[in-house]
């Protein structure tokens, strides 16, 4: 999981300074984990509502993912 104050994934306008998830992909490569799910709660830094709505959505991709 993957939480950040501001919006960093792809098709944002920031996402070509997302330098968190391309480095720790890079380590887990390093060790052999490469088939990674990244789920991401983004724009907690923009208020109450903002910070519930990302984390209902991340809590809602990890009940849905299967083992």
């Amino acid at each position: 999981m993957s939480t950040r104050g501001g919006q960093y994934s792809a098709g944002h306008a920031a996402a070509a300074m997302d330098h968190q998830e391309p480095l720790l992909s890079g380590i887990f490569g390093f060790l052999g984990l490469k088939d990674l799910t990244w789920i991401r709660a983004e724009g907690l830094s923009r208020g109450g509502d903002a910070r519930e709505t990302a984390m209902s959505a991340a809590r809602a991709e990890i009940a849905a993912l299967s083992f």
